[in-house]
């Protein structure tokens, strides 16, 4: 028997990057959730979505690399970074 595990879903684009105040998550599928951690790997954002497009407020962010993980309505692992600058 085989396990069903998800696949990893390549195109998650983010634009701007880097980005000063917000930035744009595009995926050909909805996104069902999104993590964001910094690069010190602390969970700062949880958005859940159910849309092809998330915009990610970076106001309350401080400049550095992040990390974008999650998921898309499938179930299929999604992931990208960005730099706040």
């Amino acid at each position: 028997t085989s396990i069903n595990t998800p696949v990893v879903a390549d195109g998650l684009q983010v634009n701007p990057n880097p980005a000063v105040n917000a930035v744009q998550l595009v995926h050909a599928n909805a996104i069902d959730m999104i993590e964001v951690y910094n690069a010190t790997g602390q969970l700062i954002k949880v958005i859940q979505g159910n849309s092809n497009t998330i915009v990610l407020s970076l106001e309350d962010v401080t400049p550095g690399m992040y990390f974008v993980t999650g998921s898309d309505i499938y179930g299929n692992i999604i992931h990208s970074n960005f730099i706040k600058n």
